[in-house]
């Protein structure tokens, strides 16, 4: 919500979302370009609701509705601009999937995640889009789980277990976990390689020490000699 405030698209947005909570803390996120709306905004904009509705309905006045039961504004904003193929490129670029790239470079052919096999868990939350952006860039997410947003949140340790034994069924190189409002996510990756004959492969979750080295390596190509403290 806060990129779409950020793309001028829009001049505020509202994302219903749990975050990480249970089911009973669903609730509403305020965001404008300046970034998210902090507890003193939310009441400023509660007190300021309330006087306008309280003057609409003294003067017999309703605000304008798309349908029956409220507004909808889906057909006025383009959902998420990464999803457009002219705005792939750049995307790609920014992410290093193919570091060659320019902004000026056609993908049309060019599937970085060509030949992955990727488990998508969404949590039934607003990530579930993430799902289309990895098949476009050329990644099989046909075991991908969880993807129509509902409400409800599963418990961190079942979702880890759930998305270990999908990337397990399905030989997957890589399983990724969001929570319900997609600001933070997880992995799954395969405990060493598929050839070894072990049985098949195992999965663990990149966590800990695992990646607090992804991380080291990353850092490490753009700061040689960098030291990482941790107390893990």
């Amino acid at each position: 919500m806060f990129q779409f405030c950020r793309s001028d698209l829009v001049d505020g947005a509202v994302m219903v979302t749990a975050s990480h909570l249970s089911q009973d803390r669903n609730g509403l996120k305020f965001f404008t370009k300046s970034g998210g709306l902090t507890n003193r905004d939310i009441e400023i904009l509660a007190e300021k609701t309330c006087s306008l509705a309280r003057e609409w309905h003294d003067m017999g006045v309703a605000p304008p509705a798309s349908r029956k039961d409220g507004v909808y504004c889906s057909s006025w904003v383009i959902i998420w601009p990464h999803t457009n193929p002219s705005s792939r490129v750049p995307f790609v670029a920014k992410s290093n999937l193919l570091p060659c790239l320019s902004e000026s470079t056609s993908l049309e052919g060019l599937l970085p995640l060509a030949e992955l096999r990727m488990v998508l868990n969404a949590g039934n939350g607003s990530g579930y889009f993430f799902n289309d952006i990895l098949h476009g860039l050329g990644a099989d997410v046909s075991n991908s789980i969880h993807l129509t947003p509902d409400g409800i949140f599963p418990e961190y340790s079942a979702m880890v277990d759930e998305t270990k034994i999908t990337c397990e069924n399905c030989s997957a190189d890589h399983g990724i976990m969001l929570e319900t409002d997609a600001d933070r996510c997880g992995f799954i990756l395969p405990r060493g390689r598929e050839d070894e004959g072990d049985g098949g492969r195992r999965y663990e979750a990149l966590n800990r020490n695992r990646l607090i080295a992804l991380l080291a390596v990353m850092f490490q190509s753009c700061s040689p000699g960098c030291t990482f403290v941790t107390d893990r």
